[in-house]
């Protein structure tokens, strides 16, 4: 039951969007490019890209690997600009699919690859005056493929803008 309630939550969050002041600002700061590389520190540790498909739209992606696996997610997230009163900085939320390759180790002869879906929800804050933003992400993750299994992934990290 919690289950269902909290995946119909995630759901009307992300359709709907989270809710807005009445006095919001209309200014926000975009980046000073369309396209970003950086790194990324949390669950896993790796590099990131993202790029702006419109100012409220981007694809975000992220590849990370550690002594026993491989670790990829893609991303596409819609930021709200005005959710918080300072322009530089914005939320986004989206939805994302994840891949996991088992690393194969001395001896072992099964490998089990992991294939799942992501909600991503995360604060950006973007500097004015340099290329350069930082932001931390969290998301509820649903495997699909070799079992079902949830997980939920933390992430923190920066980009230069090009």
């Amino acid at each position: 039951m919690f289950k269902m309630i909290l995946i119909i939550t995630l759901l009307a969050v992300t359709l709907f969007g989270f809710p807005q002041k009445r006095y919001v600002q209309k200014k926000y700061y975009l980046p000073a490019g369309k396209f970003a590389m950086g790194i990324v520190s949390g669950d896993e540790t790796g590099v990131t890209f993202k790029g702006f498909l419109s100012k409220k739209t981007a694809i975000t992606g992220m590849y990370g690997k550690d002594t026993e696996y491989e670790y990829i997610n893609l991303n596409y997230i819609l930021h709200n600009h005005t959710y918080f009163d300072n322009p530089a900085v914005s939320i986004y939320y989206g939805f994302g699919m994840r891949h996991i390759n088992m690393l194969q180790k001395d001896g072992q002869e099964d490998v089990e690859n992991k294939y799942g879906f992501r909600i991503p929800f995360g604060v950006t804050y973007i500097f004015k005056k340099t290329p350069f933003d930082v932001f931390m992400e969290v998301a509820p993750e649903i495997d699909v493929h070799p079992k079902s299994e949830t997980d939920t992934s933390f992430f923190a990290g920066g980009r230069f803008w090009f």
